[in-house]
């Protein structure tokens, strides 16, 4: 956002009217917008998770992220609400991620306990990893301070809940081994 300096203000030069001033860039309108549906979207994978996971630990861990996600939705939702934008994706932008995985409700009940925990973790994991990617892509390309620190936490909340899955998942880790560790640049 352009400032007026002492020597503008007492001059005859026009600023552009506040909601033509704009301190963020096209990518972090992007992120922010899909930040938004992905968070979303993978609060209703922490809720599935806390509900059907027969480990406890697992459920503890899908609650911290539930409640990690409603403060990073919520400031998502302010953030573009401040700029004047409206919620929503183009779902037909063969760019806009899903990170939804395919673990149904109806899938469940007929797995096993660790197999329900395993198939719960893939899911957790999925959003996790397009959480950072999304982030990572806002710390190159996004201008606004403000997304682009709630970028940075995000990569670092789901690097360590990352780290969290990996120790509970019962069996391989999708992709073999344990979670990537993701080093900010």
């Amino acid at each position: 956002m352009r400032r007026q300096s002492s020597t503008e203000q007492e001059s005859d030069v026009v600023i552009a009217p506040a909601a033509e001033q704009r301190d963020f860039n096209d990518a972090d309108l992007r992120y922010v917008r899909r930040a938004l549906f992905a968070g979303r979207d993978a609060r209703a994978a922490s809720d599935l998770a806390a509900t059907w996971a027969n480990d406890a630990d697992v459920r503890a861990v899908a609650l911290r992220a539930r409640a990690m996600q409603e403060d990073v939705i919520g400031e998502l939702a302010s953030m573009l609400k401040g700029w004047g934008g409206r919620e929503g994706l183009d779902h037909a932008d063969p760019t806009t991620p899903s990170h939804l995985a395919a673990v149904a409700v109806s899938d469940l009940p007929p797995l096993s306990g660790t197999e329900v925990d395993r198939r719960l973790i893939e899911s957790l994991i999925a959003h996790a990893e397009g959480a950072i990617a999304s982030a990572r892509t806002e710390m190159i390309e996004g201008f606004d301070p403000a997304s682009r620190r709630v970028a940075q936490a995000t990569i670092r909340a789901n690097c360590r809940y990352l780290g969290a899955l990996g120790r509970l998942a019962p069996g391989p880790v999708p992709g073999g081994g344990t979670p990537p560790l993701v080093r900010l640049a």
